[in-house]
């Protein structure tokens, strides 16, 4: 109980510790690693507990008649994925202290990671789906945080914004989903639902499956991703290669068990589509991260189909690698990015290399091998996992998917994973042998000379990459199938794995071929520009964000007209009213003064009469009957 309370407590109390003490950076430093290292030993001691599970109930209140239990368990699946969280994390922390050491928000940028870290937690530990939802949602939250952390980027708050709502289009299916479970079973909770052993609706399934899509970065909402690269790149490192989009994993492998096979059949096809366009939209790419980025949505790809396959184990297995090379591979572009924004590429004749993003871009990393020889050797160890060379992790655990592929008899499924392994290899060797290539001699003679600062790999780097170097090499001599349960498909195809190798060879000799004779440029025809322009999803987005702007736009000018009309109709009562006051004002009160002013001249008239002289008394008086003698006599 005292370990989960640590992983759960730790990383929000060292959040608001940390907002509170950001003018001293040191401190702040020492929490946010101390934090990670103690995550990281808590969630390895669990591996070693005595009970196999166990569930810690913190909350329970009943809807109409069902109980709702908030609670945390431990059972070796979500430990196998701690570990991997803050054991990557732990790098991303150690690495960040070099990459982001002159930023000035450095505090906030730990705040926020110790957040996500807690947040992640808290949905890999939740038992129920209700309460996985609450977590998910934050995790999104502090994700947007994240990849719009340079606030003052517009392309980063543009990003963070894209992923952010890409992501709750998923999540409404996702809640969608829950409710239809509430109904079907009158509860959420994940171990009442498996000892039950029930079937969902196809609906239900298929809901609850699209928050996967979101989250996970799957065909069709799969275009938020590589946009996201506009973060600090450990944040990439750390919510692209283990935690963020794997979260869509972890839940598609907690559902799998209810999901009927036509569903699975189906899921199956999606990351069949996914591996394939993420792998084809890679290989035309110049942006290091943004290959990075397709490539991390090819390999999700692969783990999807894994699921769809009742390949659970292959998936987790994949997952597991990935994690390590694809944190890797990030880093290294990290430092790669890192040396040349301290060293900027020398201006020459190819003047549309150097944009705003010069330093991410594959063209202006020529020859860096010899210049950072310890980065670029683990670099090639992470690509040679990538492409899943012979006895590499990702070797064994793509392989599994591939053979469970091979004995489901999806042909056609089999076929499209075939060209996607060929598409990994083509974009990675491309990557590789351009960084590792010097630039041409008509390149160099136009270079002009310039004195190159002194860039020294700090510890931080050199431990974080070395660390997950050594964490991607060993990963896949794991023996996990008896220890988390699953079992590893009993009959190979050696047909399926030679297959595999000659594709990867073949991928390997065509990204040589087109870095060495073509400078990595492929031939300019429609289809190569599909996967230079991603699909024209940047096209599409800019067209939908017009037409949302002309009609915001519209609105708002019937919302001004015809606020302008209930204005005027609104008036009318307050026109009508200033005149009849005013006639109240001149004409009643004018008549109402006539009279009164008539009455009194009258008065005064008639008080002259009354001056007290009997003689004048005794004159009106005579006067008086005078006239009425006249005219009685008249």
């Amino acid at each position: 109980m005292e370990q989960i309370i640590i992983l759960l407590l730790l990383p929000l109390c060292s959040f608001l510790l940390i907002l509170c003490l950001q003018s001293f950076k040191k401190v702040v430093l020492n929490i946010a690693i101390g934090t990670i290292l103690i995550l990281s030993v808590v969630s390895i001691s669990l591996y070693f507990r005595q009970n196999p599970s166990a569930i810690y109930h913190f909350l329970s209140f009943k809807i109409e008649k069902s109980e709702v239990n908030f609670s945390f368990f431990v059972d070796n699946f979500n430990v196998f994925f701690l570990i991997i969280i803050n054991l990557i994390s732990s790098c991303v922390f150690i690495f960040s202290l070099e990459y982001m050491k002159n930023d000035k928000n450095i505090a906030r940028y730990f705040a926020y990671l110790c957040l996500f870290i807690g947040t992640m937690t808290a949905l890999i530990l939740s038992s129920n789906l209700l309460q996985i939802y609450i977590f998910w949602e934050l995790v999104g939250l502090v994700s947007y945080l994240l990849i719009g952390f340079w606030r003052e980027k517009k392309a980063a708050t543009n990003a963070a914004k894209l992923a952010f709502l890409t992501n709750r289009i998923g999540d409404i299916g996702f809640l969608i989903g829950i409710l239809g479970v509430w109904q079907f079973a009158n509860t959420t909770n994940l171990d009442i639902l498996q000892s039950q052993k029930l079937i969902f609706p196809f609906w239900i399934g298929f809901a609850l499956f699209c928050g996967v899509i979101g989250k996970s970065a799957q065909f069709p909402l799969h275009f938020w991703l590589p946009k996201a690269m506009q973060g600090p790149t450990p944040v990439s490192a750390l919510l692209h290669a283990a935690t963020m989009v794997a979260a869509g994993i972890y839940l598609l492998l907690r559902i799998s068990p209810f999901l009927s096979p036509e569903l699975l059949t189906i899921i199956a096809y999606f990351g069949g589509i996914t591996a394939f366009f993420g792998g084809f939209l890679a290989i035309n790419q110049w942006d290091i991260k943004k290959i990075l980025a397709y490539s991390t949505i090819s390999q999700l790809g692969f783990m999807v189909i894994g699921v769809g396959v009742g390949a659970s184990w292959g998936a987790m297995f994949h997952l597991f690698t990935h994690a390590f090379f694809k944190a890797g591979l990030f880093l290294c572009a990290g430092s790669f990015i890192h040396y040349l924004h301290q060293n900027p590429p020398h201006t020459h004749t190819n003047a549309h290399i150097h944009t705003n993003e010069h330093a991410q871009d594959l063209r202006n990393m020529r020859n860096l091998s010899t210049r950072l020889p310890f980065v670029f050797m683990f670099f090639s160890i992470f690509s040679a996992c990538l492409i899943g060379l012979p006895f590499t992790s990702g070797f064994f655990s793509k392989e599994e998917i591939l053979q469970n592929v091979f004995h489901s008899n999806y042909i056609f499924l089999l076929g499209m994973n075939i060209v996607s392994v060929f598409f990994t290899s083509l974009y990675v060797s491309r990557m590789w042998f351009l960084i590792y290539f010097s630039n041409t001699q008509s390149e160099e003679k136009k270079e002009e000379k310039q004195p190159e600062n002194k860039y020294k790999l700090s510890f931080s780097e050199q431990f974080s990459i070395g660390f997950l170097g050594i964490l991607a090499l060993l990963s896949g001599y794991i023996f996990f199938p008896t220890t988390f349960g699953y079992t590893i498909v009993a009959h190979h195809s050696y047909f399926l794995l030679l297959l595999i190798l000659v594709i990867n060879f073949l991928g390997i000799l065509f990204g040589y071929y087109i870095v060495k004779y073509k400078e990595g440029v492929f031939a300019n025809n429609f289809v190569m520009n599909l996967s230079k322009k991603e699909f024209f999803i940047d096209d599409f987005l800019y067209f939908f964000e017009k037409i949302f702007i002309w009609k915001i736009n519209f609105i708002h000018q019937i919302e001004k007209k015809l606020d302008l009309f209930l204005l005027r109709i609104g008036q009318t009562p307050v026109v009508l009213a200033h005149i009849l006051a005013w006639f109240d004002r001149h004409i009643i009160d004018g008549i109402i003064h006539l009279f009164t002013w008539i009455a009194k001249k009258l008065g005064s008239q008639f008080n002259q009469l009354q001056n007290g002289q009997l003689q004048h008394y005794l004159t009106y008086v005579i006067l008086i009957v005078i006239g009425i003698v006249w005219w009685l006599w008249k």
